[in-house]
């Protein structure tokens, strides 16, 4: 099944499927890091006070 041409067919179904997921995780960790930066900007690498 996971051979040859069938495993590239098989990995590509599977990123595709995760491309959803990944957006949901961008966005979910934007908002964080905006959060943290509004809230507790110390918290973030970089910071400067």
């Amino acid at each position: 099944m996971f051979t040859e041409e069938d495993f590239f067919e098989v990995a590509a179904m599977i990123a595709i499927a995760h491309l959803p997921v990944m957006f949901i995780e961008g966005v979910v960790t934007t908002f964080c890091v905006t959060f943290l930066k509004k809230v507790q900007p110390s918290m973030l690498p970089g910071y400067t006070p």
